[in-house]
């Protein structure tokens, strides 16, 4: 489909998101509208700006909804109650008042109170019964100013187990003295507690029973973080929480997923022919330039403003089906148990690593990237953990931690995008893992000599690719 066929057809109306696994013609004598610079550079350029003036606005933006507003001139303080450690002979205590802040024309209300660690040590306030449905929403956000304590916000899934007092999910937060701030808590940062000690069985607070359903939510301030383990910023005595308001909200997901491939970053890196060499064997083939022009999409998709994620994907092959339990190829039935096995997948990034994924492993992640906030923004490279220790084999129970699915043969996707460092914080001082900055988008060198060709395609490390990818196509046509 040509540039002007995009525009005639309004291709992407109504479309909210969109995966792009263009490539060319690896054919002896392709077209030139083929070829790699046509396709994932150009093409894929065209794709990205006919999309970005095709997609809402709405797509493009967080989602929230409020849940409690004590900025509105009705705030019902009524519905709060306290849960200070009086219940339990402790001499803690706690309360609501509205507050109008006339310097900035705001109005809030304060939670306030004394904590007293003898005896006790927590403070809690509640609204018993507030049911509402959190589904399709990431967490709970609260607008507050705080005087430098770390405070828990709880919440009750709308469940029979966890209607009982000691029973909740609770997520830690902290606040900076005399400054309004937004605190987002993803459900996934929300614990499983009893009284204070942590179930660790227990499911992600919005994927048990009663689904994203919630019957209550409170806050509270405690001398212990979990496990009557100490919180490392509480200052016992006088305390102040000012709150505006809480509420769900919903991150953007990635509009535009590109898949594209490991060695477009680091043969950009490359400026000299020695350098090439000494790399991995498709950076020294670059067929086409294909990886400089993939990486010029890449750069396409990260400057268009466009929420995107760029999946750069390993060596790809075919999961074959299973071997015949007859077979007497040993060299197949091997490389048929080895793809046929369910592996973790591993993300990394700065484009250093090289391995293999399947094409059906691809898929599966590709899908789970479009529905994830913490894929968004990023570029990572993806293989197969083909260790022993790769293998989704092991029964386990889900819980909040990232277990398996009960049958074993489930790896949480979300939980690898979870570590990945956003694009926009690579070089940044405050980023958990810093990255290189990406280099600069270059041309591709020349191609490389027929000789040149068969002596990397010699490459023992090619050869043993070679005879699995036939293993392989022969194990599919079988």
């Amino acid at each position: 489909m040509s540039s002007d066929d995009l525009k005639k057809k309004n291709v992407f109306e109504g479309v909210s998101q969109l995966v792009s696994c263009l490539g060319p013609d690896f054919s002896s004598s392709p077209a030139a509208a083929s070829t790699s610079e046509e396709i994932d550079y150009k093409a894929t350029t065209e794709v990205i700006q006919q999309f970005s003036a095709a997609v809402t606005s709405t797509s493009l933006q967080d989602t929230e909804k409020t849940l409690v507003n004590f900025s509105s001139p009705v705030r019902n303080l009524s519905q709060w109650s306290r849960l200070d450690d009086v219940l339990m002979g402790g001499s803690s205590s706690s309360k609501w008042k509205e507050v109008s802040w006339g310097d900035e024309g705001s109005t809030f209300c304060r939670w306030s109170g004394q904590l007293v660690t003898q005896g006790g040590g927590f403070c809690g306030s509640v609204v018993r019964s507030l049911p509402f449905d959190s589904q399709g929403f990431d967490g709970i956000s609260i607008t507050l100013r705080g005087d430098g304590n770390r405070f828990k916000f709880r919440l009750k899934p709308d469940d029979v187990g966890s209607q009982r007092s000691e029973f909740q999910y609770q997520a830690v937060f902290d606040t900076i003295p005399q400054r309004w701030m937004t605190v987002h808590l993803p459900f996934e940062s929300f614990v499983s507690v009893r009284r204070n000690d942590v179930d660790y069985s227990a499911p992600q607070v919005n994927k048990g029973i009663a689904g994203g359903r919630m019957i209550s939510l409170g806050l509270v301030f405690s001398r212990f973080d979990f496990n009557e383990l100490p919180n490392p910023r509480c200052s016992p005595g006088a305390f102040q929480l000012d709150v505006a308001s809480i509420g769900l909200y919903r991150s953007v997901r990635p509009s535009f997923v590109l898949v594209s491939s490991a060695g477009t970053e680091r043969i950009n890196r490359l400026s000299t022919p020695e350098q090439r060499q000494r790399d991995v064997p498709i950076v020294q083939l670059n067929p086409q330039g294909i990886l400089n022009w993939k990486y010029k999409g890449e750069e396409a998709l990260r400057l268009s403003g466009l929420p995107y994620t760029v999946i750069r994907a390993t060596g790809l092959v075919t999961s074959p089906p299973a071997a015949p339990a007859d077979s007497s190829n040993t060299s197949s039935n091997s490389n048929t148990a080895l793809f046929s096995t369910v592996r973790r997948l591993e993300a990394h990034q700065g484009d250093t690593i090289a391995g293999r994924i399947t094409r059906d492993e691809l898929a599966n992640l590709v899908a789970a990237a479009l529905e994830s906030p913490h894929s968004q923004g990023t570029t990572f490279e993806v293989r197969r953990d083909e260790t022993e220790s790769g293998k989704l084999s092991s029964p386990s129970e889900p819980n909040n931690w990232g277990g398996l699915a009960a049958n074993g043969e489930e790896q949480d996707l979300d939980i690898l995008f979870r570590g990945l460092v956003k694009d926009s914080d690579r070089v940044a001082a405050s980023s958990w893992r810093r990255l290189p900055p990406f280099p600069i988008a270059r041309d591709p060198p020349p191609p490389v000599t027929p000789e040149r060709v068969q002596q990397i395609l010699n490459d023992p490390r090619v050869q043993a690719q070679q005879t699995r990818e036939r293993s392989t196509s022969n194990d599919s046509n079988t």
